[in-house]
């Protein structure tokens, strides 16, 4: 059965929709940022021309380097996506053992470790995602059409991810102590 969405989809990206989508994402997350910061100070003004010159160079960041931000921005988001879903699972099911399993997360995420292994986690997910590569190609271009082979990217990756695994079970460890 054909797929409808395929032909829709690929019209959006000739049509660059999708950078779009992510220079409004850049957008609103620098003014957040800069707001909750108030690095700047309490101007709304000021706030929102900084996020929008910071946005407008996200944007240009494509035609500039040639490389493409929306595959790898949307494996992030696709990977992201499954990994909130399994937490969300993984919750539902831990409330069936902790009687009071609000508390017992408030404790976890008070601790330095767990803090870690979610920074690794973010890391993990940048490298899989493939962004790293979009960015390191997009600085320092490659010669030809050479690149990263695919094997060492999958060692790699793995790697990362048995590092990762083992952080979280290292502060899952620790906690019960």
């Amino acid at each position: 059965m054909p797929d409808i969405f395929a032909p829709l989809i690929q019209n959006l990206i000739s049509f660059g929709f999708y950078n779009l989508l992510i220079w409004m994402l850049a957008l609103a997350i620098m003014y957040a940022i800069l707001k909750k910061s108030k690095i700047l100070g309490e101007s709304p003004f000021i706030n929102g021309v900084v996020a929008l010159a910071i946005a407008f160079f996200i944007f240009a960041f494509p035609v500039l380097t040639g490389v493409s931000l929306t595959l790898p921005t949307a494996a992030f988001f696709t990977q992201t996506t499954v990994i909130l879903l399994f937490f969300i699972v993984g919750f539902i099911m831990a409330s069936l053992f902790y009687p009071d399993l609000p508390k017992f997360l408030i404790e976890q995420f008070t601790r330095r470790t767990t803090l870690w292994a979610l920074v690794a986690l973010g890391i993990g997910l940048f490298i899989t995602s493939g962004l790293v590569g979009t960015f390191w190609f997009g600085i320092a271009p490659t010669q030809g059409a050479g690149g990263v082979p695919t094997d060492i990217i999958i060692i790699v990756t793995g790697v990362i991810l048995f590092i990762v695994v083992l952080m979280i079970a290292a502060s899952i460890a620790a906690g019960r102590e």
